[in-house]
């Protein structure tokens, strides 16, 4: 009776990751419910003699219960078979545990939401990064960068008009949820993983945040290639200029711009219930920055050598400290290797999110100077070694 039961839940389990694949979420939910039923009906029939078949049955029962979203009774089925008199053999009390740990995570997330499949992974290598430490300063400005970006891109695939100013606001923070999780040893490595609504009645906003770390990696792929042709598939990513160039310019803030790190590797990581996850990298060091630069001075004026080296001109390029902000009085201080302060008018070229973490530290600013007043206006802004 147990293999029938058992048998009878597989074939819905099948069933239901079809209906999943398709976006069918209420009618997949459904099968694994009934599924996870068959499978516990046939766990509570099987010997305790029969070690190895009841700790499999104990796995895909709790599995089966998870994917079916009923996360109490799946921490409730995993309290009772890990608590049980009778033995499980050592892999399947594991897979047990590591699956409370999941469950217990997910029922922490806000009512009515979910895990998103894609997820972002980090790995910073080098420099005063240890093996699974890092100096905590860069630890949260690497965490910071990544979330500025992740809004960003809410923000773009929801249609919203570029923000110029502020936070973003509190819908896109509300659909854009990220949690990070714990680092692993290795280098420091951790994870963000989106969060999304489990209704199925909110399924465009489900689809907005499942495709933010795909479009972020495809982006990054192509502002980073070499090849010309992967850089003209940005403009097809982002359509929108004063995206792309934000987009672009938070990217280039996330290269590694001193020697307390050599390299930090991005990945897109997709997850399918049932199949191996699914992972793309990119790994960002210093020379990275040059092609990224590339990027934005097709949308910018590039500086005379001569001017750079402070001649009478148009275009200027002032390396210093970053002392003073004021974005909403449209300003900011700039005081120069020999100690001189430059004021630089700031127009719509500088965010919050990208001029913000740059406060005392060295930069470099391409500015125009106006001919008549000698007055500058910022085009570009970057952190220099």
């Amino acid at each position: 009776m147990a293999g029938n039961d058992h048998q009878l839940a597989q074939d819905l389990s099948a069933s239901a990751a079809a209906h999943l694949a398709k976006g069918e979420r209420k009618k997949a939910h459904e099968l694994f419910s009934k599924a996870a039923d068959l499978e516990e009906k046939a766990f509570e029939a099987v010997p305790a003699t029969r070690v190895r078949t009841r700790g499999i049955l104990a796995v895909s029962a709790a599995s089966l219960l998870y994917k079916a979203r009923r996360l109490t009774d799946a921490r409730r089925f995993l309290f009772k078979a890990l608590a049980s008199d009778e033995p499980l053999l050592p892999p399947q009390e594991s897979q047990l545990r590591e699956l409370l740990e999941v469950v217990w995570d997910e029922l922490s997330l806000p009512q009515g939401s979910e895990y998103s499949p894609n997820q972002i992974d980090v790995a910073l290598r080098g420099g005063d990064v240890g093996f699974g430490t890092a100096p905590l300063g860069l630890a949260l400005a690497k965490a910071d960068e990544i979330m500025k970006l992740v809004v960003r891109f809410g923000e773009f695939l929801d249609g919203k008009p570029l923000r110029t100013r502020g936070s973003a606001s509190p819908e896109i923070l509300d659909l854009v949820q990220a949690r990070i999780t714990q680092p692993v040893a290795g280098s420091y490595r951790f994870s963000v993983r989106l969060v999304e609504p489990a209704q199925e009645e909110m399924f465009d906003k489900g689809t907005i945040v499942q495709s933010i770390a795909p479009l972020f990696f495809n982006v990054l792929r192509a502002a980073t290639a070499s090849n010309p042709t992967e850089k003209e598939k940005l403009k097809k990513l982002i359509p929108d200029s004063g995206y792309r160039t934000t987009m672009v310019k938070l990217l280039r803030n996330m290269v590694p711009a001193d020697r307390s790190l050599r390299e930090i590797e991005l990945s897109s990581v997709h997850q399918t219930d049932g199949e191996a996850p699914v992972r793309e990298s990119v790994v960002l060091f210093r020379e990275v920055k040059e092609s990224l630069n590339l990027v934005l001075r097709a949308e910018l004026p590039a500086p005379d050598e001569s001017v750079a080296q402070g001649d009478d001109g148009e275009l200027v390029v002032i390396t210093g400290v970053l002392r003073a902000v004021h974005l909403d009085d449209h300003w900011l201080l700039i005081v120069d290797e020999d100690g001189r302060p430059h004021k630089c008018g700031t127009g719509r070229n500088a965010l919050d999110d990208l001029v913000g973490p740059m406060v005392n530290r060295r930069v470099e600013v391409r500015v125009r100077r106006d001919p008549t007043t000698q007055a500058f206006e910022m085009l570009d802004i970057e952190p220099v070694e």
